[in-house]
């Protein structure tokens, strides 16, 4: 069972939608058994949830003394991976789960502000000795510098080639419950979130 932790210290770069995206995306391109954790207070994954029809992946809300027992329970039924959204907060147990993931997925937006607020949930990886990417989302099409934000990201850790772009696709699905890849499975959306969690899954191979 792989573990993948979303997490970035900074708020509104789109955690919880990459979360349910990859998440249904990965039960999309590999059937088994895929499960999505809430961490997040907020509880905005959880709204999702219940506004969901489909009953997979698993959806689970739990808190940090639930942890290590509930991923047990998930290791025995034979999940294949775990999402777990995380809140936008600098806390131990935040870097503890950081250290127990198989890899920590950092989304960042392109603008001077995420990119610095980026820093601690990188420094949590590496202390960790845990695998990270970026990816870059919540890209306007009009940006001129998400190739050049890019570029400084890839100093540090592997990078998504795919930009995840504004759309109102990604609003409107996770308003009912789903994805783009159920509700506008030939969009350029769809294509978009397919392509970043092929890359997920060739970093989680090599981890």
């Amino acid at each position: 069972m792989q573990i993948v932790v979303i997490a970035s210290r900074k708020g509104g770069v789109g955690k919880t939608t990459l979360s349910a995206h990859l998440a249904v995306a990965a039960g999309q391109a590999h059937p088994g058994k895929v499960a999505i954790l809430d961490f997040d207070p907020q509880g905005s994954l959880t709204w999702w949830a219940q506004h969901r029809n489909e009953g997979n992946p698993r959806f689970d809300s739990i808190t940090e003394d639930a942890l290590t027992s509930h991923l047990a329970e998930l290791r025995k039924a034979g999940f294949d991976y775990v999402f777990i959204d995380t809140p936008p907060v600098e806390a131990p147990w935040v870097s503890k789960l950081i250290s127990r993931a198989d890899l920590v997925i950092i989304p960042t937006r392109a603008s001077p502000l995420d990119i610095q607020a980026v820093g601690t949930t990188m420094l949590a990886a590496q202390h960790a000795h845990t695998n990270m990417v970026w990816v870059l989302n919540g890209i306007s099409s009009r940006s001129h510098i998400a190739d050049a934000v890019a570029a400084e990201l890839k100093r540090f850790a592997p990078l998504a080639p795919t930009y995840v772009h504004e759309r109102t696709d990604y609003v409107m699905a996770m308003g009912q419950g789903r994805t783009v890849l159920e509700t506008k499975p030939s969009s350029t959306s769809a294509r978009e979130i397919r392509e970043v969690w092929k890359f997920i899954s060739t970093r989680l191979h090599k981890a």
